[in-house]
């Protein structure tokens, strides 16, 4: 009894715990090298986006005025970042004239791959003629100069204050006969003004005139 109280482990469970062990830290190896290609992809794609966006705005800043680029892809190469970068320009027509679709694709200059896959990313941008210029808010579509063209503000007629016209007073009419309801006095007319015509100001009767 106090002999097999003393034994040790067996050579079958000192390997059973190395395979154990190996294959746990396998595992975690594999676990860490995940994370670390992750991490250096999402830098190196980081970088692609950044050279795309270069790339188009370099080419806005070196077209003139009213330039569109040619339907087609071209290629290249730069250095960015202490690394090579290979890139592809395509550019196609929209349905609205003057106006270009421009894809900008880049992917580091090691990574082997057909004109259809391996690139990182894709920076896709607009330009042409139709486009307007950096800072301006309005758009010339008819062509022109780009930035849209200031349009003119009709002035209104003015018009005139005329002056009122002044009434006349008429004359006292005569007492009313009998059946008769037709005033014998005259009535007095009013002037027209220059701009507002002016409307005659009835007068106040005395007692006992008839009415007019």
């Amino acid at each position: 009894m106090r002999a097999a109280l003393q034994r040790g482990f067996t050579l079958i469970e000192v390997l059973v715990a190395l395979v154990i062990v190996a294959v746990g830290m396998s595992a975690l190896m594999g676990a860490l090298n995940s994370s670390a290609g992750t991490v250096r992809y999402m830098t190196d794609r980081t970088f692609a986006e950044w050279v795309a966006l270069n790339q188009i705005e370099t080419f806005k800043l070196q077209r003139q005025p009213g330039q569109v680029p040619p339907v087609g892809n071209t290629v290249g190469d730069l250095d960015y970042a202490g690394r090579s970068w290979h890139w592809r320009q395509d550019v196609t027509a929209t349905q609205v004239q003057g106006i270009m679709r421009m894809d900008m694709k880049v992917r580091p200059k090691e990574v082997k791959a057909g004109d259809d896959d391996g690139w990182y990313v894709t920076v896709s941008a607009l330009v042409g003629d139709a486009v307007g210029a950096p800072g301006t808010a309005m758009i010339n579509w008819d062509g022109g100069t780009p930035g849209g063209q200031s349009g003119t503000q009709n002035s209104g007629t003015t018009l005139g204050s005329g002056s009122t016209g002044t009434n006349s007073t008429g004359s006292t009419g005569t007492s009313l006969t009998p059946g008769n309801n037709t005033p014998t006095g005259n009535r007095g007319s009013g002037n027209t003004g220059a701009g507002n015509t002016g409307t005659p100001i009835p007068q106040p009767l005395e007692p006992g005139s008839p009415n007019p």
